[in-house]
């Protein structure tokens, strides 16, 4: 119980000769009514009445975040999936007005829904490689970049002599790409 009194809930719902495991039962039930507002053990005193308050004060607060982060969470999906019909439906408006063949109209599908599935990873590591420092950035794209340039004779003997060369190619020129 919150406070020293001995007019408090544990002594008006327990006796001194009461096992652990029941005030122990007890507190837990009373903790958990606090959450709901609805209980048959109730404060006693001023302490345990502010206690309750703020108890349930923090159900409200953490319980609307939670359904607020829910909701926009709901909503995000909602745009996707608009965007998404969207797509679709032009997409098939383009191939009705062109006689696209259905065949065709499946492997164009296919490889723009590839396509832009790349696009939209590609852009979400952009815009989290944009929060490194500049140097850090210049390590990961040089790491990244090499082995692709490197496959390419001129490239690999620029690795060789010119290491810092092919870094800032690396950075500058394929960021810029």
């Amino acid at each position: 119980a919150v406070g020293d009194s001995s007019k408090g809930w544990v002594a008006t719902w327990t006796s001194p000769d009461s096992s652990f495991s029941i005030r122990y039962l007890l507190a837990l039930h009373w903790s958990l009514g606090q959450f709901s507002s609805s209980m048959e053990i109730y404060p006693s005193n001023l302490q345990e009445r502010a206690f309750a308050v703020m108890a349930v004060l923090l159900a409200l607060i953490l319980t609307s975040t939670f359904v607020g982060s829910i909701t926009n969470m709901m909503l995000e999906i909602l745009t996707l999936q608009k965007e998404h019909t969207r797509y679709q439906r032009a997409l098939r408006s383009f191939f009705k007005n062109y006689k696209i063949s259905a065949p065709l109209a499946m492997r164009m599908r296919k490889c723009l829904l590839a396509v832009r599935d790349g696009e939209m990873r590609d852009e979400y590591q952009l815009k989290l490689l944009q929060l490194l420092p500049s140097h850090m950035l210049a390590d990961v794209l040089e790491e990244a970049r090499t082995p692709i340039l490197s496959s390419h004779c001129f490239f690999r003997t620029l690795r060789a002599k010119h290491p810092q060369t092919l870094r800032t190619i690396c950075h500058d020129v394929v960021l810029q790409v």
